[in-house]
Protein backbone atom coordinates (compact mmCIF):
# COMPACT_ATOMS: atom_id res chain seq x y z
CA UNK A 1 0.00 0.00 0.00
CA UNK A 2 3.01 2.12 1.11
CA UNK A 3 4.74 1.13 -1.64
CA UNK A 4 2.09 1.91 -4.16
CA UNK A 5 1.17 6.00 -2.82
CA UNK A 6 4.84 6.20 -2.80
CA UNK A 7 4.91 4.98 -6.94
CA UNK A 8 2.39 7.27 -7.83
CA UNK A 9 3.96 10.22 -6.26
CA UNK A 10 7.19 9.37 -7.99
CA UNK A 11 5.44 9.02 -11.30
CA UNK A 12 3.28 12.43 -10.89
CA UNK A 13 6.52 14.07 -10.02
CA UNK A 14 8.33 12.81 -13.10
CA UNK A 15 5.49 13.89 -15.17
CA UNK A 16 5.30 17.49 -13.81
CA UNK A 17 9.39 17.53 -14.54
CA UNK A 18 8.99 15.88 -18.29
CA UNK A 19 6.19 18.77 -18.64
CA UNK A 20 8.16 21.72 -17.28
CA UNK A 21 11.29 20.67 -19.31
CA UNK A 22 9.16 20.38 -22.57
CA UNK A 23 7.35 23.54 -22.12
CA UNK A 24 10.70 24.85 -21.78
CA UNK A 25 13.11 23.17 -24.03
CA UNK A 26 14.34 26.27 -25.64
CA UNK A 27 15.44 27.91 -22.68
CA UNK A 28 17.11 24.96 -21.46
CA UNK A 29 19.28 24.31 -24.53
CA UNK A 30 20.01 28.29 -24.17
CA UNK A 31 21.00 27.81 -20.28
CA UNK A 32 23.32 24.45 -21.72
CA UNK A 33 24.84 26.49 -24.36
CA UNK A 34 25.61 29.74 -21.75
CA UNK A 35 27.13 27.48 -19.20
CA UNK A 36 29.57 26.33 -21.80
CA UNK A 37 30.61 29.72 -22.47
CA UNK A 38 30.62 30.90 -19.25
CA UNK A 39 31.20 27.90 -17.02
CA UNK A 40 29.05 29.59 -14.42
CA UNK A 41 26.16 31.96 -14.44
CA UNK A 42 24.74 33.95 -11.50
CA UNK A 43 21.46 33.54 -10.07
CA UNK A 44 20.10 37.40 -11.87
CA UNK A 45 21.51 35.80 -14.82
CA UNK A 46 19.59 32.84 -14.96
CA UNK A 47 16.47 34.61 -13.79
CA UNK A 48 17.55 37.33 -16.88
CA UNK A 49 17.66 34.35 -19.32
CA UNK A 50 14.77 32.47 -18.10
CA UNK A 51 12.62 35.72 -18.30
CA UNK A 52 14.25 37.60 -21.49
CA UNK A 53 16.07 34.83 -23.21
CA UNK A 54 19.37 36.25 -23.04
CA UNK A 55 21.95 37.46 -20.63
CA UNK A 56 22.37 41.33 -21.27
CA UNK A 57 25.63 41.97 -18.84
CA UNK A 58 27.92 39.68 -17.35
CA UNK A 59 27.43 40.70 -13.54
CA UNK A 60 31.68 40.50 -13.47
CA UNK A 61 34.85 39.88 -15.79
CA UNK A 62 34.08 36.48 -17.54
CA UNK A 63 38.30 35.70 -16.46
CA UNK A 64 36.17 33.12 -14.26
CA UNK A 65 37.80 35.12 -10.61
CA UNK A 66 35.35 36.98 -8.78
CA UNK A 67 35.60 40.20 -8.12
CA UNK A 68 35.85 39.89 -4.36
CA UNK A 69 38.82 37.65 -4.67
CA UNK A 70 40.68 39.63 -7.78
CA UNK A 71 40.54 42.64 -5.47
CA UNK A 72 42.44 40.65 -2.67
CA UNK A 73 44.62 39.30 -5.03
CA UNK A 74 45.40 42.89 -6.44
CA UNK A 75 45.70 43.34 -2.50
CA UNK A 76 48.45 40.92 -2.08
CA UNK A 77 49.98 41.94 -4.81
CA UNK A 78 50.59 45.38 -3.97
CA UNK A 79 51.04 44.66 -0.32
CA UNK A 80 54.39 42.43 -1.88
CA UNK A 81 55.59 45.16 -4.20
CA UNK A 82 55.60 47.45 -1.13
CA UNK A 83 57.84 45.10 0.77
CA UNK A 84 60.51 44.31 -1.59
CA UNK A 85 60.66 48.24 -2.33
CA UNK A 86 61.39 48.52 1.47
CA UNK A 87 63.72 45.79 1.79
CA UNK A 88 65.91 47.06 -1.33
CA UNK A 89 66.05 50.33 -0.03
CA UNK A 90 67.07 49.50 3.61
CA UNK A 91 69.83 47.55 1.42
CA UNK A 92 71.02 50.54 0.10
CA UNK A 93 75.07 51.47 0.72
CA UNK A 94 74.87 53.61 3.52
CA UNK A 95 76.56 56.96 3.15
CA UNK A 96 79.85 58.04 4.73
Amino acid sequence: LIDDEVKELIDTAYAKAERILGENLDKLHLLAEKLLEYEKIEAGEFEELFTTGKIIKRQHEDDGVQPEVAAKKEKHTESKKNKEAEHYSSDAIPEN
